[in-house]
């Protein structure tokens, strides 16, 4: 009797980590990603930029910097309305504002940076 008590707790055990598993998939199904490339006016790679990743309604902050390529990427974002900053030594920022992010979206943001 002792074993087969054991044996349903097991399964049981087995079971809700099971569950809770594959809720926490879902739950990270419904996160965004945006990434891009940051160039200058004449369309040339502007390497290593700054960027930072602003939700509006919390004001909670992400930063990065690009690679060599200029590109940038900020994956597992919430829905929501974001502002996005690129700043380069030698250029004016860009800025992007009220950037509605949706579940799931692949958003891409690509910035021409001016000289200034």
């Amino acid at each position: 009797m002792i074993q087969l008590n054991d044996y349903r707790f097991r399964n049981l055990h087995i079971s809700v980590l099971a569950l809770l598993t594959c809720a926490s998939a879902f739950a990270q199904n419904d996160l965004a990603t945006i990434r891009g490339v940051v160039t200058d006016q004449s369309d040339a790679i502007v390497p290593k930029a700054h960027i930072t990743l602003v939700n509006q309604a919390t004001n909670v902050s992400r930063e990065s910097d690009g690679n060599d390529k200029g590109e940038f990427e900020f994956p597992f974002v919430g829905q929501g309305s974001y502002r996005l900053t690129v700043t380069s030594a030698g250029f004016k920022s860009f800025v992007a504002s009220d950037v509605v992010i949706s579940a799931r979206e692949q958003r891409r943001i690509d910035a021409k940076l001016e000289l200034g």
